[in-house]
Protein backbone atom coordinates (compact mmCIF):
# COMPACT_ATOMS: atom_id res chain seq x y z
CA UNK A 1 0.00 0.00 0.00
CA UNK A 2 1.39 3.43 -0.96
CA UNK A 3 0.37 6.38 1.43
CA UNK A 4 -0.21 9.96 -0.34
CA UNK A 5 2.51 12.61 0.59
CA UNK A 6 -0.13 14.62 3.10
CA UNK A 7 -0.49 11.00 5.12
CA UNK A 8 3.23 10.46 5.46
CA UNK A 9 3.55 14.01 6.80
CA UNK A 10 0.95 13.32 9.11
CA UNK A 11 2.40 9.76 10.25
CA UNK A 12 6.19 11.84 10.43
CA UNK A 13 4.44 14.44 12.50
CA UNK A 14 2.54 12.02 15.03
CA UNK A 15 5.52 10.10 15.42
CA UNK A 16 7.55 12.67 16.21
CA UNK A 17 4.75 13.61 18.82
CA UNK A 18 5.23 10.40 19.88
CA UNK A 19 8.82 10.60 20.72
CA UNK A 20 8.82 13.93 22.40
CA UNK A 21 6.28 12.90 24.89
CA UNK A 22 8.19 9.54 25.78
CA UNK A 23 11.36 12.01 26.20
CA UNK A 24 9.18 14.63 28.68
CA UNK A 25 7.55 11.23 30.05
CA UNK A 26 11.13 9.61 31.10
CA UNK A 27 12.27 13.48 32.22
CA UNK A 28 9.51 13.22 34.80
CA UNK A 29 10.47 10.25 36.53
CA UNK A 30 7.53 8.42 34.96
CA UNK A 31 8.39 4.64 35.05
CA UNK A 32 8.59 3.43 31.59
CA UNK A 33 8.32 -0.19 30.67
CA UNK A 34 8.66 -2.54 27.25
CA UNK A 35 5.60 -4.35 26.20
CA UNK A 36 4.92 -5.96 23.37
CA UNK A 37 2.51 -9.10 22.19
CA UNK A 38 5.52 -10.11 19.87
CA UNK A 39 5.85 -13.73 18.94
CA UNK A 40 8.23 -15.74 16.29
CA UNK A 41 6.63 -14.02 12.94
CA UNK A 42 7.82 -15.62 9.50
CA UNK A 43 10.44 -13.05 7.96
CA UNK A 44 11.59 -11.88 11.78
CA UNK A 45 13.47 -13.41 14.60
CA UNK A 46 11.52 -13.65 17.99
CA UNK A 47 11.30 -11.08 19.66
CA UNK A 48 12.38 -8.76 16.58
CA UNK A 49 9.66 -6.01 17.59
CA UNK A 50 10.94 -5.66 21.31
CA UNK A 51 14.53 -5.25 19.85
CA UNK A 52 12.83 -2.34 17.63
CA UNK A 53 11.37 -0.53 20.29
CA UNK A 54 14.36 -0.52 22.75
CA UNK A 55 16.35 1.26 19.41
CA UNK A 56 13.26 3.67 19.42
CA UNK A 57 13.06 4.87 23.33
CA UNK A 58 17.19 5.24 22.79
CA UNK A 59 16.16 7.06 19.36
CA UNK A 60 13.75 9.57 21.86
CA UNK A 61 16.14 10.36 24.45
CA UNK A 62 16.08 7.22 26.41
CA UNK A 63 20.11 6.24 27.48
CA UNK A 64 20.24 2.48 26.20
CA UNK A 65 19.96 1.61 29.96
CA UNK A 66 17.16 3.30 30.45
CA UNK A 67 15.68 1.08 27.63
CA UNK A 68 17.19 -2.35 29.25
CA UNK A 69 15.91 -1.22 32.84
CA UNK A 70 12.00 -0.21 31.15
CA UNK A 71 12.47 -4.14 29.03
CA UNK A 72 13.78 -5.98 32.17
CA UNK A 73 12.49 -4.45 35.51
Amino acid sequence: MRRTPDAVARAQRTYAAMQRTLARLNAAGVTIVLGTDDGAVRDHFYAYTAHRELRLMVEAGMSPAQGLTAATK
